[in-house]
């Protein structure tokens, strides 16, 4: 276990702590498995809106080859 310096207020603390027991900080950003699965749903969001249109413009060429005969 080291000792580090906290950023905020100049006091040794250990390198494992989360927070700085003296003025509170945060040490560390971790990242959790709900933060991990909402950014996944933004992203799939995103990429449906981004490709709605194209599907969509495929779908009505599909469907003129297939039924204009």
């Amino acid at each position: 276990m080291a000792l580090i310096v906290c950023k905020e207020c100049g006091k040794e603390i250990s390198d494992r702590a989360k927070i700085c027991p003296q003025c509170g900080v945060p040490l560390r950003f971790e990242i959790g498995c709900g933060t991990l699965f909402l950014a996944l749903l933004f992203a799939v969001v995103l990429l449906y809106a981004g490709c709605k249109e194209m599907i969509k413009s495929q779908y009505n060429i599909i469907w003129e080859q297939r039924f204009s005969r």
